[in-house]
């Protein structure tokens, strides 16, 4: 079909708008953006899958650069240059901050009330409420302890252990702990531990 120089040539050899190769930038950015959260969010709990979720997020960080790179060279689009701007700057939060602990830590702090009801009958040598409503383990001691469960997979599971001695740390002189076996802990303050248990 011949067009009169009057009417502008419709984009496309067939009318239809070319997309770029690989999509639209803007969704690989969004993918991007969304394992980088979901990562942040789980990775306390995904001790096994994180290397799973890390390959998900260089994939996709990766592949959104090249197709951000390719539109941008291809046809100069301002929304490539925006999505390599996005996943640049995600990437440099991913690699200098802690985002791997912020899941941890927004949890620790949502509940942190519970521990610290939990602190204060165990300092008075009492039994913890939230044992008594089965909120939490208790373990008698000495020293006394509870244990507020996180979940985990199997047999596996993580829990803060709330021990106003501190020594829960030791890994070695408490082995068997909370009916399971002690395999580390982290400390989330002087008198909670985040601990993971087989």
């Amino acid at each position: 079909m011949n067009l009169s120089p009057e009417f502008p040539q419709p984009p496309g050899a067939n009318g239809v708008e070319e997309r770029p190769w690989g999509g639209d930038p803007r969704v690989w950015a969004g993918a991007f953006m969304l394992w980088l959260l979901f990562y942040a969010a789980t990775a306390y709990l995904l001790e096994v899958l994180s290397v799973f979720v890390i390959f998900a997020v260089v994939f996709t960080g990766l592949a959104g650069l090249a197709v951000s790179g390719l539109a941008w060279k291809r046809q100069g689009s301002r929304r490539a240059v925006l999505s390599i701007i996005i996943i640049l700057a995600a990437w440099c939060v991913w690699i200098y901050a802690p985002v791997r602990d912020l899941g941890m830590w927004v949890r620790y702090y949502i509940e942190v009330t519970h521990y610290q009801e939990a602190l204060a009958a165990l300092t008075a040598r009492h039994e913890p409420r939230c044992h008594a409503e089965e909120r939490c383990g208790f373990d008698a001691g000495p020293p006394p302890r509870a244990v507020f469960s996180w979940g985990g997979l199997g047999d596996n599971w993580l829990g803060v252990v709330v021990d106003p001695t501190g020594t829960i740390a030791d890994v070695e002189r408490n082995r068997a702990a909370f009916g399971g076996r002690l395999l580390g802990c982290r400390p989330l303050g002087k008198v909670a531990f985040l601990c993971s248990f087989t």
